[in-house]
């Protein structure tokens, strides 16, 4: 009689047996790559029955497909680059390479196409299609009757805008049109004006009420048209009209935006600028020491008497209001558009926070009052927020979320009881912690709350509170998804604040400490389940009229899936890059370790797709900060990575590769790098998989200088790589870059000197490794871009000359065009392949080094 344990052995062997009798899979090599794609732009049909989206590729042809969602059944696209669903789902419209639009039917899978479009957009909830074509011949606007295939061209229409609930208006050379194609291709005239330019149109939120700008003589106006339907009570704004802008004019300055509406249509917001008189030439530029600011950042915002300034038109009070003014230039609105909330950038300057600091004051647009809002306020974004009825306005201070209610002019904290971090506990900057996000709003008037693992709800007093998922109980961070429908308008004026219905509950992301990813639903009582795995979730979208999404699953070595969520299922519609099957796999794991200050980190390592128990290999260290969240995600082989480095590319190569967490101590940003690097080294070679002798070094921007100075440091590494990094300090702090000098980055940014150069003098050399190049042993390549606005290309020039002169190996690339990262795909392939001959070469010992020999 045969025993268990016979039986068990001969079922392992079986088992053994059929995966030796499989096809043996191939080993990747480099040129393999090109056959990878990106899936991007993925979009899901309003009745959830379609999904598009783009297959990119480094060489082929980029393809962009219409799939069904339940027979599979797809069409491919080759060189269409946007794909968008109509209304009511029943067509698609993708442009095509050269301007062409194709428009098909899914209910038929009939097509058509149109040349020589540069805008096209439905109208009428798909009824509709609204073409703007243009060549040599004619410009004009096309609109095409999608129930019945009838078209209507309107020739001299040059650019056109869309309200949902009342038409397209089409702009000419001359007039500004209402076109109605769903009452008989009624058209109105609004505006008509000899020798004028018009554009920006903006709509009120029902659609009744429009305003847009006319240029005529060179000099700028706005319309108002109360009534759009009958073109009734048109005014026109002429900024000579008006005492307030005697000696300004309306301005449509680049960047910003040029004009807005409130949502109940009565008050217009734009820019006014007063005419810089011509200044006589000067020979010198005068860079004075006591001026706030360094010489071209005070040039451009030393002076606000000649910058636009925001201003308010109410055309029914036939009145004028200066919202920023030189005192308070700078503003945001509330989303009414009814209290402007100010300050000046010159508050509490010279500051030497990333951010800074300023005194803020809210003014009500009606009455022209202004009160102090909130006394020396952090200037970042995420700080301040409001209502999206304009009520209420949200600020951090003192470590809590305050609301100002702009009625009772009273301000209440909302968090100081809730005993739990609202700032990121893991900042290790010496500028403070922000918050966890900016606090959105609930269409019921509840603010929403994120400390670090969970969402709260709250009512603006702060009296009423709801904590509305058990993240801190679980060890889940959990966060709004932006696939919820929400409210919101976002643009140069307003506060950036969403507003979410919660009638039928909220759709939720999350992660967890364990790296694992999801989506959850909050139905107002209790939170469940959709969809958490061990892989990176993420891209989440909604059907607008169906309770069902699309989102992407991947690992970091299983390429990107297309996922359908529906009902409480999932199911994979599309596996991008499913040829990865074909060939050896690398496997990842999650590895654990402590820096010399007691601090617990996590590194992920790729281990070699041929990899076999009791072997050693070659093992590359990619440095730059916390990277253990990033464990899931997926970096596909490239032979065209932006920064030259691609890890499954060396996996595939016999390879070990590893990026480890770097945490810091204020003041030794350097060693401290040093410190965790080499800890995590440690940690991988405890497994006895790695070899000692044969350990690689990579790191870009801040990673780039963080490899330089631990080879300073360390014997660790027989080969090293430093792209677009900082190598002196003291220069990198005394330089100017995007017109102003660098002191925030070292004295409160990512730098993390915490101090100026003359209080700790000793510290930039210290942690520069131009200062400590004599101790470099390992062979050093570095790049840069020439165009690079991030770090300039001398700081690699600086070690480059200093190990010349030194002596040490050392391999410089410069490449001409290109910035922080590199764009051209021959810079990319060039960098990718002389990485790749330097690694081979210092740590395998064969082939040739990057100059061929």
């Amino acid at each position: 009689m045969m025993s268990k344990n016979s039986h068990i052995i001969i079922t392992m062997l079986f088992w053994i047996g059929t995966i030796c009798s499989q096809v043996q899979k191939k080993k990747m090599q480099w040129t393999d790559a090109d056959k990878w794609n990106t899936l991007t732009n993925e979009q899901l049909s309003p009745d959830a029955k379609w999904i598009s989206y783009i297959l990119d590729y480094d060489t082929g042809i980029d393809t962009l497909f219409i799939q069904n969602v339940k027979t599979g059944k797809k069409i491919a696209y080759p060189d269409c680059i946007d794909a968008t669903f109509s209304g009511d789902s029943k067509h698609v419209k993708l442009f095509a390479s050269g301007r062409n639009l194709l428009l098909r039917n899914l209910n038929t899978g009939t097509a058509k196409s149109f040349n020589d479009i540069v805008k096209a957009e439905f109208f009428n909830k798909g009824k509709f299609l609204v073409a703007l074509e243009a060549n040599d011949e004619k410009k004009g606007l096309r609109i095409v009757n999608l129930n019945n295939d009838s078209e209507h061209f309107y020739p001299g229409i040059l650019s056109f805008s869309i309200h949902e609930a009342t038409g397209i208006v089409g702009i000419t050379s001359n007039s500004i049109l209402l076109l109605q194609p769903q009452h008989g291709g009624k058209f109105t005239p609004i505006a008509i004006a000899k020798d004028s330019e018009f554009s920006d149109v903006v709509w009120s939120a029902n659609g009744n009420t429009l305003a847009f700008m006319e240029k005529s003589k060179g000099a700028y106006n706005i319309g108002y048209c109360q009534n759009v339907q009958t073109a009734a009570a048109l005014q026109m704004l002429d900024s000579k009209t008006f005492q307030e802008l005697k000696d300004r004019c309306i301005d449509r300055p680049l960047g910003s935006t040029a004009l807005d509406i409130s949502a109940d249509g009565n008050r217009i917001i734009f820019h006014c600028v007063k005419e810089k008189p011509v200044a006589a030439a000067i020979i010198p530029e005068v860079w004075d020491s006591e001026t706030v600011w360094e010489y071209p950042r005070e040039k451009i915002y030393g002076n606000y008497e000649y910058a636009p300034m925001v201003t308010v038109w109410i055309p029914k009070q036939d009145k004028i209001v200066q919202a920023a003014t030189q005192g308070r230039p700078v503003g945001i609105f509330t989303a009414d558009y009814r209290y402007f909330v100010a300050y000046h950038l010159q508050d509490y300057e010279p500051q030497y926070d990333v951010y800074g600091y300023a005194d803020f004051y809210i003014t009500n647009i009606e009455t022209g009052a202004t009160t102090l809002l909130a006394k020396k306020q952090n200037r970042k974004l995420l700080t301040m927020g409001a209502s999206p009825d304009g009520r209420f306005i949200s600020y951090f201070d003192l470590k809590n979320w305050w609301v100002y209610d702009t009625r009772t002019m009273k301000h209440s904290c909302l968090t100081d009881t809730m005993g739990t971090p609202l700032t990121d506990v893991e900042n290790d900057r010496p500028s403070p912690s922000q918050p966890y996000g900016t606090p959105d709003w609930t269409s019921d008037g509840k603010a929403i709350i994120y400390d670090r693992y969970d969402i709260w709800l709250m009512s603006p007093d702060g009296k009423n509170r709801q904590r509305i998922t058990d993240g801190f109980k679980h060890g889940i961070t959990y966060r709004l998804s932006a696939a919820n429908k929400q409210e919101s308008k976002v643009n140069s004026f307003n506060f950036v604040s969403a507003c979410y219905n919660t009638d039928n509950g909220l759709v939720l992301e999350s992660q967890g400490d364990d790296k694992a990813t999801g989506y959850f639903y909050w139905n107002k009582r209790e939170l469940q389940k959709l969809f958490y795995t061990a892989a990176k979730n993420s891209r989440l979208k909604k059907a607008h009229t169906k309770n069902a999404y699309i989102f992407i699953s991947e690992t970091a070595v299983s390429a990107p899936k297309l996922m359908f969520l529906a009902n409480g299922r999932s199911e994979v519609l599309l596996r991008s890059n499913a040829h990865e099957d074909n060939f050896e796999k690398a496997t990842v794991r999650l590895i654990s370790y402590t820096d010399a200050r007691g601090n617990n980190l996590q590194g992920k390592l790729y281990y070699p797709t041929n990899f076999s128990i009791g072997k050693t290999y070659p093992m590359i260290v990619s440095i730059y900060e916390r990277q253990s969240y990033l464990f899931h995600s997926y970096s596909k082989p490239t032979q065209y990575d932006s920064i030259g480095f691609s890890p499954l590319n060396y996996a595939s190569e016999g390879y070990l590769v590893l990026y480890p967490d770097i945490t810091y101590q204020i003041g030794e940003p350097g060693r401290s790098a040093v410190d965790c690097v080499e800890s995590a080294v440690k940690a991988v070679i405890k497994l006895g998989i790695a070899d000692t002798s044969r350990i690689g070094l990579i790191g870009h921007s801040y990673g780039g200088y963080e490899a330089s100075f631990i080879i300073t440091q360390s014997k660790m590494f027989a080969a090293a790589v430093a792209g677009a990094g900082v190598t002196d300090m003291v220069s990198g702090v005394l330089e100017i870059r995007a017109k102003q000098a660098q002191n925030q980055r070292y004295e409160s940014g990512q730098h993390r000197i915490g101090k100026s150069l003359y209080e700790n003098y000793g510290g930039y050399i210290e942690n520069s490794p131009i200062a400590q190049a004599i101790g470099i042993t390992t062979p050093l390549l570095t790049w840069h871009g020439k165009q690079d606005g991030s770090v300039k290309w001398e700081q690699s020039l600086e070690m480059h000359l200093a190990l010349r002169r030194l002596g040490k190996k050392h391999t410089m690339l410069i490449y001409p065009g290109e910035g922080h990262a590199l764009a051209a795909p021959e810079a990319c392939k060039d960098l990718s392949d002389r990485i790749h001959n330097w690694f081979d070469y210092y740590l395998k010992g064969i082939g040739n080094d990057i100059l061929g020999n």
